[in-house]
Formats: structure tokens, sequence, C-alpha cells
């Protein structure tokens, strides 16, 4: 085959672009310090690539993002569940000065009060927020844990009742035996009246010829109860309720209490009815009288919260796995812990809103952490802050405020035993004697209540601290699990950071000796293809 010199020179230039073009690419990699330019360059780079960043940006998101924000929120949380449990222990130490014997009530309800203070800085812990968020509500973080001033003046504007603007109905408390306790409580008959101790009446009615109530007619009774988490409930027997008209026609009011017992089916994972009982209204603990120990009565203090009920009752709800009482409460004040937190629900007190209806309130804010990994953040009110801590404390004032009103009636009967000139005749100081007999004796009952009470109070007050103090270990093991992720997602982060910049960036060591041989290349091509170029057919004739 004949070589003629144009097909030199055109191989030599086509050679020489080539190593222009490898010159190209190399000074395009020391500009950029990347291997590639473009997908087509080098498509596995640029597959890896892409998987490197995606990595990447997903850590980043996780570390940045989801992890930095996780700490935040339970960092917070932790900080007032340590302030939670400092108070809790601040309680069990006034319980346990209130067990004193030589306390006189007057001390004792000097100590009620710091008691009553710890409570109210208690739940005022539990409305801690974190970038304005409540942190013990669930996902209802911009919905407080207990009713404050801002609630209750909002919803003035467009409640049902203005006396009474939050309305709540069904609220479903569930118990179990544990949660059956023993309960003492006085009880005065006058005819066919109850009361809770004698009466002013009994008091101002000496007079001849009148004969008065004995100690014999004050008693103390021994039975049962489930104290309800609230007090001042609706008594919905006597219409003292609210009616609320859903917007569908039907109207969802009860006119009656009922105790739903239930069995646990562990085959349908499902509580299924066991039976029911009908409960009683009342309005004083006094007014319960049974027949007998096998009445099976169940009776509902509305003012207290109380269901009472004797030793019969008691055999039957400890055979049961669930204990439910639904019902419905209007009268609310600053500082109660909303019950959309802790029970089932329904809120029908806005006239601007459709009822409101809480089917959940153990709500979980879970945050991605990384792939197919997530950390539950929150603390359920329910779990940190119990309601019983207010009730204990309402108890005890109204057992303190017995006491005082007995001994006021002591002091007032031996005042009217001294006053020989209005009560002069034997029979009115006979009456005098017997009704002072009765206040003593109602007065023994009263502090004998408040003794115990105190007493009870240690060792609830020590589960209300093991409680918080649990949730408080929970959240730190959460902050320590977050904080470890966070370390891992930092290391990961530089894992990917390195792989992929040894995926794409090039060695610069490498490619400045590239560099140079393609120059030298470069060079010697032009050197060689000048020689070539001189020399022609003629030369050689």
């Amino acid at each position: 085959m004949r070589i003629t010199n144009k097909m030199i020179n055109n191989n030599s230039l086509y050679n020489i672009n080539n190593n222009k073009e490898v010159m190209d690419a190399l000074n395009t990699q020391a500009a950029t310090q990347k291997k590639i330019n473009d997908p087509s360059d080098d498509p596995i780079i640029a597959i890896r690539s892409l998987r490197f960043r995606g990595s990447l940006a997903s850590i980043t998101q996780y570390l940045e993002k989801n992890a930095k924000d996780a700490v935040s929120w339970t960092s917070s949380t932790q900080t007032a569940l340590d302030k939670a449990v400092e108070i809790m222990r601040d309680l069990k130490e006034q319980y346990n000065a209130a067990t004193n014997s030589t306390n006189t009530n007057s001390d004792k309800r000097s100590l009620l009060e710091k008691m009553k203070a710890d409570a109210t800085e208690y739940f005022a812990v539990g409305n801690s927020t974190n970038e304005d968020r409540y942190i013990f509500t669930g996902y209802r973080t911009s919905d407080s844990l207990t009713f404050t001033d801002n609630n209750i003046d909002e919803r003035m504007i467009s409640a049902v009742d203005q006396s009474h603007p939050f309305q709540y109905k069904g609220i479903a408390e569930h118990f179990t035996k544990d949660n059956v306790e023993s309960y003492t409580y006085t009880s005065y008959q006058n005819g066919t009246t109850y009361s809770s101790g004698i009466t002013d009446g009994d008091i101002t009615g000496v007079a001849p010829g009148i004969t008065p109530a004995d100690e014999t007619q004050v008693e103390a009774y021994s039975e049962y109860r489930l104290r309800l988490s609230y007090k001042n409930i609706d008594d919905v027997t006597t219409g003292n309720t609210y009616t609320y008209n859903y917007p569908n026609g039907a109207a969802d009011n009860i006119s009656s209490y009922t105790l739903t017992l239930k069995n646990y089916n562990s085959s349908t994972n499902s509580y299924t009815v066991a039976g029911t009982m009908n409960v009683t209204a009342i309005t004083d603990d006094a007014e319960a009288v049974f027949t007998g120990d096998t009445d099976t009565t169940v009776y509902l203090n509305t003012v207290t919260g109380n269901l009472i009920f004797t030793a019969q009752t008691q055999k039957q709800l400890v055979q049961v796995d669930d204990i439910e009482f639904a019902y419905d409460k209007s009268d609310w004040n600053e500082g109660d812990v909303k019950p959309e937190h802790y029970f089932c629900c329904t809120e029908v007190g806005d006239s601007n809103n459709t009822p409101i209806v809480y089917n959940d309130y153990l709500q979980e804010m879970n945050y991605s952490v990384g792939s197919s990994q997530s950390v539950k953040v929150n603390t359920n009110a329910r779990n940190a802050f119990d309601v019983n801590v207010l009730r204990d404390l309402d108890e005890l004032e109204d057992a303190l405020d017995a006491v005082d009103k007995a001994e006021a009636k002591v002091e007032k009967l031996k005042k009217m035993q001294d006053d020989v000139e209005t009560y002069p005749t034997e029979d009115e100081q006979e009456q005098i004697r017997i009704l002072l007999g009765a206040a003593e004796k109602e007065l023994d009952y009263a502090n004998q209540k408040v003794t115990t009470m105190f007493s009870n109070g240690i060792t609830k007050a020590g589960k209300y601290f093991d409680e918080v103090n649990l949730a408080g270990t929970t959240c730190g093991t959460t902050v320590h699990r977050l904080q470890v992720i966070q370390n891992r997602l930092t290391e990961d982060q530089t894992t990917v950071k390195a792989q992929a910049s040894e995926n794409e960036n090039v060695d610069l060591s490498s490619l400045s000796v590239e560099v140079k041989q393609a120059n030298l290349y470069y060079n010697a091509a032009l050197m060689v293809t000048g020689r070539i170029s001189q020399q022609s057919l003629v030369d050689y004739i």
C-alpha cells in the first residue's frame, strides 16, 4: 500500500490533536480538581457520585436537623422532669414533717399551703415549652397541660355558656383493682337527714324540752371507694348539666351514671363487658347509707368525686380487669388539668365549633434519625404528672376544714356550758353536755382522719416521686441514645465525605505527573512530526 505524505501529515495532525485533548482534559481536572465534568466522562464515577451525594444529604438531614431537634426536645424535657423530681422530693418531706405528733391543726395547715405551692409549681412544670411548643401534651403542642387565664378569657368570647366556658362530656376514666381503696367517712343522722357532723341548728336549738343529738348518732363508716380525677362534676341525674345537641340532630347526653365492668380477652386482644352497676348521685359522703355489708349500691359524691361502695361491691370489682366510668364536667378553674391529655372525652363548650372528640391521649412523637430508625422523643403528661397530687391536697384541705369546724363546735358548746345565765336549766345544760359529747366525737374522728391521711400521704408522695423519677430516667436514656446516634451520624458523615472525595476528587500529585507526561508526549509528537514533514519524495529522486 502506498503511503503518501498527505496521509502521514493527516495522521500526525490527528495524533497531535488527541494529545491536545488529553492535555485539555488534564488541565480541566487540575482547574476543577474533579475527575469528571460530565457523566459521560466516566459513568461509573458519576453513578457512585450520585449515590454518595444522596447518602451525604440524608445523613446531614438526620444529623443537623432531625437529631439536633430531637436532642433539643428531649433536653428540654429532661430539664423539666428534673425540676418536677425536685418538687416531688420536697413534697415527700412536707408530708413527713406533717406527721409530727406535736403539730397543731394550724401547723398542718401551714404545711399544706407549702404543699399546695409545690403542686402548683409541679403542674406549671407540666406547661414547659420548647420553641413555644408544649412538650408534655403529645402532638397537640399548641395546647397547654392545664387551664390558663388565657384559655378561659379566649373561650369567653365564643362559649356556649360564659359561666362555664369549657364543657366536657363523657370523660372516660378506667380503673383496675389496684385503684380500689378503703375509705372512712363520718356520718351524722338526724331523722332522715344525713350530714358529716352535728349542725349549727342542733347547737342553736338548745331549749327546754328539746331532745338533742347524742354521740351515738355520729359514726365513722369504713367502706371502699374509687376516686375520680376531678371533683365538682355535673350531677346528670338532676339535670344539673349542659345539654348539647350535635349537628346531626342526635343528642349525646346522659341522664344517669353507670360503672362498666370489663374483662380482657387475650385471644382477641380486646375487652368485653362483664356487667354494669347503677350509680346513685349524692352531694355529701355522709349520704352514702348502706343497709349492710351485702348492699351493692354505688354512690357518687358529685362534689368530692368519690365512688363509694361496700365490701360486697369491692369483691366484684377486684374480679374484673377494667372498671370504666364516664362523667360530665363543666366547672373548670385555672390550674385544673385538661382532661383530653389523660382521658377520652368530648369538648362541647365552643359555640363556633362542632364538638371536639379526643380519642387518643398517649400520642407518640417519633423523630427519624436514620435509615429505618426512629426515636420516641416526647414524654406524655399522664406518665409524669399524676392528677392525684392535686386530689390528695384537696382532700387534706377538706379534712383540715372538718377539724376546724368540729373544734369551733366544741368551743362554742363549752362557752354555752359556762353561760349559765343564758342556759340556766338542768335540761338545757344536759342538752349541751350531750351535744358536746357528739361534737367531741366528731372532732376525734376528724383528727384521726387527718392523721391517717398525712401518714398515707407519705406513701402516695413516694409513688408520685417514683413515677416522675422514672419518666426522668427514661427521658435521660433517650437523651443518651440520641447523643450516641449523633456521634454515629457524625462518623458516618465523615466516612461518606471521604469516600465521595476519593471518588470525585483528583490526586493532585498524580495529576501533576500525568500533565508533565502529556506535555512531554505532545512536544515529542510535534518534533517528530516536524522532522517527518520536512521529508518528501523529491528528496529520494
